[in-house]
């Protein structure tokens, strides 16, 4: 049984490959599904805003009916989810062009019939001296702000006195506290405002986007009110608080899938570790199993609580009491041989197809288990529909489970492209193993000699073993340094776009 081809438009958060790339990979696994996006190099970027006007005129050269909006509004906002915290637009000149694009959008005639899914993120506090993504003064007084930014959430909740709370302040200066702090009220007035939005039909529905967070700080403090006022003028069935962002796009992308098709896909998750889903990982303010819950109920599927009445397994190799980090070089917890002995046999053993989770690490994947995986002896990846390990638990579960879904679905439809799929698994495995797990650690350490032969003469040994189970020719894949830094890397066989 077939379904008619989903027209589906997306403005991405940035340029960045996990916003850019990976939703049009996870859509290509599916032949029922044409998704549209800007030109690349109008998004906005590390260093440069989105071009609006450009966006636009795009848009207005489209020439099918849309059936699905998928909008970051941080970027018709602001530029870009870096720009949302750097660009010094007011308030008010944000909201008139907000206005403005808006209504070209609603009364463009080819989205009469679309539903729209936007998503703006809770502006997010680095607990860094890291400026690459902040303010210029972020180099020596962003964990401070951190700092005074969890101070604050527990004096009002009498968890501190003031005096202790100013003495964190003081180490501040004025100016720079107050600069800071009216960004964060501005973009959280605008987030209050989009509410209005969503209640005068502007939107269908609407996320709110936690981005690498803790579980106390402004941002939560935020993400409170927020929630209080959704609930108040009763918007829950159309907006809720979400953890994670970059991922968003790629889970409302299969969201929209899941609407029109009117499936129901139960998905039931399991742990590698005992304790596993009671963990709050790194980067963020909830146990990994309410994670789950948020990221499966965010593409619209459903937990299982049983394994017969589920369609999917989730397979979630998790922490017994810590996350480690690779980017961090943080590395508390070994991984136990029998947690790999049971995703093995987990995969090995399952009636299910596997979405596997890979969040033992922040920022990469678990070595023993890739090399497992790929062990020459077995063919357990065939038995995988989905795998990702990159970055946060919340970055890794809404791109995997969102692969996994698009996959059963296409299979079930009779839409599934697989060498489209065998690119995907590859890109992931060369990313969130190769890369990340192995690679970035050498690259950093020799930035100043590094360049593309040397990138890819590290990921050269990983890419053949990966390229033996998944069968692409390993003079088809492209790598390099998208953004000109380390932390991401771009993947790509060089046919994926042909």
């Amino acid at each position: 049984m077939t379904k008619r081809k989903s027209n589906i438009l997306v403005i991405p958060l940035d340029n960045r490959p996990v916003c850019y790339l990976l939703p049009l990979q996870i859509a290509q696994i599916n032949k029922n599904i044409n998704i549209l996006m800007p030109p690349r190099e109008i998004l906005g970027g590390l260093n440069h805003n989105a071009n609006i006007n450009k966006i636009l005129n795009w848009i207005k050269s489209i020439d099918i009916n849309i059936d699905t909006i998928i909008c970051a509004l941080d970027t018709i906002a602001y530029g870009g989810l870096i720009s949302s915290r750097r660009v010094n637009k007011d308030q008010d000149q944000i909201l008139s062009d907000l206005e403005s694009y808006i209504y070209e959008f609603k009364n463009n005639k080819i989205f009469k019939d679309a539903e729209t899914y936007a998503f703006s993120s809770i502006m997010r506090i680095s607990d860094s001296n890291i400026n690459e993504e902040e303010k210029l003064y972020w180099d020596k007084y962003g964990r401070l702000i951190f700092n005074y930014s969890v101070a604050y959430h527990k004096f009002i909740k009498n968890q501190i006195n003031k005096q202790e709370l100013e003495l964190i302040k003081s180490q501040i200066p004025e100016d720079i506290l107050k600069d800071y702090l009216n960004t964060r009220e501005r973009n959280f007035l605008i987030n209050k405002k989009y509410l209005n939005l969503l209640e005068t039909g502007s939107f269908d529905e609407l996320i709110f986007s936690k981005d690498d967070t803790v579980q106390m700080g402004l941002n939560i403090i935020e993400a409170e009110e927020i929630n209080n006022l959704i609930k108040n003028k009763n918007l829950s069935n159309h907006s809720k608080i979400h953890t994670g962002t970059d991922e968003i796009i790629s889970s409302l992308l299969v969201r929209s899938i899941i609407k029109e098709n009117n499936d129901k896909i139960c998905i039931y998750p399991i742990y590698s570790t005992d304790n596993g889903s009671n963990i709050v990982s790194r980067y963020e303010d909830k146990t990994i199993s309410q994670t789950i819950v948020s990221h499966i109920s965010l593409t619209g599927a459903e937990v299982s609580d049983n394994q017969d009445g589920a369609d999917l397994m989730l397979l979630v190799h998790t922490p017994e009491h810590e996350q480690n980090d690779h980017a961090l070089n943080i590395y508390k917890e070994h991984t136990s041989p029998k947690t790999i002995e049971f995703c093995i046999e987990t995969i090995k053993n399952s009636d299910k197809l596997i979405i596997l989770a890979d969040i033992a690490y922040a920022n990469g994947s678990d070595n023993l288990l890739i090399e497992e995986l790929l062990n020459k002896n077995n063919d357990y990846l065939t038995k995988v529909i989905g795998y990702a390990g990159w970055n946060t638990t919340g970055n890794t579960l809404g791109s995997v489970i969102s692969m996994g879904l698009n996959a059963y679905i296409a299979q079930k439809y009779c839409n599934f492209n697989e060498q489209e799929f065998k690119k995907i698994l590859t890109i992931r495995l060369v990313d969130d193993w190769a890369y990340q797990a192995n690679c970035r650690q050498i690259i950093r350490k020799n930035q100043q000699n590094s360049n593309q032969e040397t990138l890819r003469n590290c990921l050269e040994p990983y890419i053949q073993k990966i390229q033996k189970k998944t069968y692409l020719p390993l003079n088809e894949i492209e790598v390099k340094l998208p953004w000109g830094r380390t932390f991401e890397i771009e993947v790509q066989p060089k046919s994926i776009h042909e």
